[in-house]
C-alpha cells in the first residue's frame, strides 16, 4: 500500500471511528443537551449503514495485510461477556435497592428490543474499534510524520476548543474570578459542560503532547502543556489533576535526565524556569485574596468531601446491581447504565446519574467477572507492549506507561475504561496502543547505521 493511499485510509478510518463513537456517545451520556436525538429508525438505519460502509472498504479495498480474522474473533471472544448479557435477560429486570436511610425498595427496567440492539451494538462496534486500533491504524501509519500530524491535530482540537470556551463563556470565567462561583452545565460543548469530561479531554492534550515529545523533543511542547495545565486547574476536578499531574510529574522528571545528557544548560534553565513560573503562580494565587482563590481555599475540601460521599452513593448501588443480578457474564454496556440510573432513582435526586464514576465498577457491571478477566488482559497486553517496545525507544515505552498510570488512576474515581468506543475510552486506548504498535523502525529515534566496507587502510603494513 502506497503511503498516500495509506494517508486516506486512515483519515477514512478515523471518521468512520468517530461516527461510531457519536452513535455510542448517544447512548449512555447523560447530559441532555449533549445527546445526540435520533430515534429508533434513525439509529439502527445509521448503524447499519456504518457497518456497511466498513466492509464495503475494507472488502473492495483488497488490503489482505490489514485483515486478520484470528485477531478480530479474538477480540470479539473478550468482549462475549457483554454480548452473551443482552440475551440473557428477561423482559423486566427487578433487584432491590436500598436509599441511604436504609429503605430498601424493588426497582425494575422493562428491556425493549431496542435497548437489547443499543447494547449489542455498543459491544460489537467496541470490538471492531478495538480491531482497528490494535491491527488496522498501525500498519496505515507509514511515518512518523503522520501519527505526528494526527497528534498535533488533536492537540490543536483541544486548544480550539479552550479558546471557543473562553469568547462563548466569558461571562462564567468573569463569575469565576469575580465571586468563585460556576455554573458547571451551563449548556455549551466546551470547559464548563461537564468539567469531569472537559478535564478528561484536557488530560489527553498533555498525554498526547508528552508522546509527540517523545518523538521528536521541542521545548515549546512544555508551553502547550502549560496552557492545557492553567485550563485544567479551572475544571476544579480532582481526580483530572491527579492523573494529569501523576504523568506531568513523572514525564517532565523523566525528560530532563533524558535531555540533561544531551543538552544540559538548555535543559536545566527550561526545567527551571518552567518549575519556578508554575509554583510562583500557584503558590501567590492560592494566598491571594481573589474571590476564586477564596472559594478554592474555603469551599473545595468541602465540595470535594461531598463529591466522594456522591460517588460512595453511586458504587453501593453499582454492588447492588453487580451482586443481584448475572455476576459472572454482567449487564451489557448500555442496559448497565440504564439499571444505574434507575437504581440511584430510589435516593430522591431529580435527575440520577447513569454514570459509574469507577472504570472498574463500570466494568463489572457491564461485563460480571469474566469481562473483568478479559478487561486485566487487555492491561496485561499493553504492558506486554510496553516491555517489547522499551528495548527499541525508551521514551516512547515509558510515555506510554505513564498515561497507562495516570489513565488507570483516573479511572478510580471517573468512568474511564480502555477498549470501550465511547470517545474517552477510544481515545484513551488510541494513546496507549497505537504508538507501541506502529513498525519500530518508524518512530525509533535510534536510527540503524550501515558501516560501508573498508576499501583501504592508512595504518602501516605489519610486519
Amino acid at each position: 500500500m502506497s503511503k498516500r493511499k495509506a494517508i486516506f485510509n486512515f483519515i477514512g478510518l478515523f471518521l468512520f471511528i468517530s461516527a461510531i463513537v457519536v452513535l455510542n456517545e448517544s447512548i449512555v451520556i447523560t447530559e441532555a443537551h449533549l445527546q445526540l436525538q435520533l430515534s429508533k429508525y434513525y439509529f439502527a438505519g445509521g448503524a447499519l449503514l456504518l457497518f456497511l460502509a466498513f466492509i464495503f472498504m475494507w472488502v473492495f479495498a483488497k488490503h489482505k495485510e490489514l485483515v486478520n480474522w484470528k485477531a478480530f474473533l479474538l477480540i470479539v471472544l473478550a468482549f462475549a461477556a457483554p454480548i452473551v448479557a443482552v440475551f440473557l435477560h428477561p423482559g423486566t429486570i427487578t433487584f432491590t435497592a436500598t436509599a441511604g436511610d436504609g429503605i430498601s425498595q424493588s426497582v425494575s427496567l422493562t428491556l425493549g428490543l431496542f435497548a437489547r440492539f443499543q447494547s449489542l451494538f455498543f459491544a460489537l462496534s467496541s470490538a471492531l474499534v478495538v480491531y482497528l486500533l490494535i491491527i488496522v491504524i498501525p500498519k496505515l501509519i507509514k511515518t512518523k510524520t503522520i501519527l505526528m500530524v494526527f497528534l498535533y491535530v488533536l492537540v490543536i482540537a483541544l486548544v480550539a476548543l479552550i479558546g471557543y470556551s473562553v469568547v462563548v463563556e466569558w461571562d462564567q470565567y468573569y463569575l469565576l474570578f469575580s465571586t468563585g462561583d460556576i455554573d458547571y452545565y451551563s449548556p455549551t460543548i466546551s470547559l464548563f459542560s461537564n468539567t469531569n469530561v472537559f478535564g478528561y479531554y484536557l488530560s489527553l492534550g498533555i498525554f498526547a503532547l508528552g508522546i509527540l515529545d517523545s518523538l521528536k523533543h521541542r521545548f515549546w511542547h512544555y508551553g502547550l502543556m502549560l496552557v492545557f495545565t492553567i485550563s485544567l486547574l479551572l475544571t476544579i476536578t480532582i481526580t483530572s489533576y491527579i492523573g494529569a499531574f501523576t504523568f506531568l510529574i513523572a514525564f517532565i522528571v523523566y525528560d530532563l535526565v533524558t535531555q540533561f545528557k544531551k543538552h544540559p544548560v538548555s535543559a536545566s534553565i527550561w526545567t527551571v524556569s518552567l518549575g519556578t513560573i508554575l509554583f510562583a503562580v500557584i503558590i501567590g494565587f492560592m494566598l491571594s485574596d481573589l474571590a476564586l482563590a477564596r472559594s478554592i481555599r474555603e469551599d473545595f475540601i468541602p465540595e470535594s468531601v461531598e463529591s466522594l460521599q456522591a460517588r460512595l452513593m453511586i458504587w453501593r448501588h453499582a454492588r447492588e446491581m453487580i451482586f443481584e443480578g448475572n455476576l459472572f457474564v454482567g449487564n451489557g454496556l448500555a442496559i448497565a447504565n440504564a439499571l444505574l440510573q434507575v437504581a440511584i432513582g430510589v435516593e430522591g435526586g431529580a435527575n440520577p446519574t447513569n454514570r459509574f464514576h469507577n472504570g472498574w465498577y463500570d466494568v463489572m457491571a457491564s461485563g460480571g467477572i469474566v469481562g473483568l478477566a478479559f478487561y486485566l488482559i487487555g492491561l496485561g497486553f499493553i504492558v506486554y507492549l510496553v516491555v517489547k517496545r522499551y528495548k527499541y525507544n525508551h521514551r516512547i515505552a515509558l510515555t506510554v506507561l505513564f498515561i497507562l498510570i495516570g489513565i488507570l488512576i483516573q479511572s478510580v474515581a471517573e468512568a474511564k475504561v480502555f477498549f470501550k468506543a465511547d470517545a474517552m475510552g477510544t481515545l484513551g486506548t488510541l494513546l496507549v496502543t497505537v504508538p507501541l504498535l506502529i513498525e519500530p523502525k518508524l518512530i525509533d529515534e535510534r536510527p540503524t547505521i550501515t558501516r560501508l566496507p573498508r576499501m583501504f587502510s592508512l595504518d602501516p603494513p605489519a610486519k
